[in-house]
């Protein structure tokens, strides 16, 4: 079963809300809840949180400084261990716990099951789906530039400082609920960001106009995805979100809305601010 705090023993306790998602959090005392309260600002709520996440540090644990991946899933608990941090999330009661090596990775131990949590909620609930990439705000409009870990998600975040604006380095949600499609902001970037560039991106909704799957190259190089092959680009950000086989159909049905409203491109990246002028080509029809 997940271990929650009784009441009388918190030291720290805040509410966010990720599209929806409402999650109360409760922290041991010697976890400094104020990196944490700066980076999740905006979207922290007075709701009541339909899920409680307890963040315990547990120094000196096992797993520490250890590349270790550990995922195991019941009907309704997902327990894991993975890089120095283990825990286990409860789908049925809404309860999930989490133990981080130090009190540094405070931060990223909250963000990898609060992330999770929404993976696997979004999707079944609200209509939406959070997907591994960067998102862009470029003169209003929404682009998201997805990919495995090392695609490029930092760099293009990185260039497109000078033209737009960065909603987020490492997980976006694309909302269906409207008639538009939209691109949503999360407090979850990289974990080498600070919570001041965190802050500074706000919480944001705008329109999504395309989605591009990243690759390296030595030049740029930009193919749309037949629809088959934009639901499994999709599907293969993040593979861990199809392993709950109660999950996957939400997910393939998420995908496909989203690929027939949505172009998606396959886009080799060179690192080049001409990136820019090269979509934009793309996408009045040129090459």
């Amino acid at each position: 079963m997940v271990h929650l705090i009784d009441p009388q023993e918190k030291a720290s306790a805040f509410v966010f809300d990720i599209c929806g998602v409402v999650i109360n959090v409760v922290l041991d005392d010697l976890i400094d809840i104020d990196e944490l309260l700066e980076r999740y600002r905006y979207y922290l709520t007075a709701r009541v949180g339909d899920w409680k996440i307890a963040v315990h540090l547990s120094a000196g644990s096992p797993h520490e400084g250890a590349e270790r991946r550990a995922i195991a899933h019941t009907e309704w608990v997902t327990r894991f261990a993975i890089d120095g941090f283990d825990g286990q999330i409860d789908f049925r009661r809404r309860v999930a716990s989490v133990r981080v090596p130090n009190i540094g990775a405070a931060v990223s131990g909250l963000e990898r099951v609060a992330a999770y949590i929404c993976m696997q909620t979004l999707p079944r609930q609200y209509q939406s789906m959070l997907i591994h990439g960067a998102g862009v705000e470029i003169e209003g409009n929404g682009y998201i530039f997805f990919g495995a870990s090392g695609r490029g998600k930092s760099t293009i975040a990185s260039l497109a400082k000078a033209v737009g604006h960065v909603l987020a380095d490492e997980l976006v949600v694309v909302d269906m609920v409207e008639t538009t499609p939209l691109l949503r902001s999360t407090p979850f970037w990289g974990t080498g960001t600070s919570s001041r560039d965190v802050v500074s991106s706000g919480r944001r909704a705008v329109p999504l106009m395309a989605m591009y799957e990243l690759n390296h190259a030595d030049s740029h190089a930009c193919q749309r995805l037949k629809p088959a092959d934009a639901v499994r680009a999709l599907l293969m950000t993040e593979k861990v979100a199809t392993e709950r086989v109660s999950s996957a159909n939400y997910w393939l049905a998420m995908a496909g809305r989203i690929t027939a409203k949505i172009p998606i491109y396959r886009l080799e990246l060179y690192p080049s601010q001409s990136i820019w002028s090269y979509l934009d080509l793309v996408a009045k029809g040129g090459n």
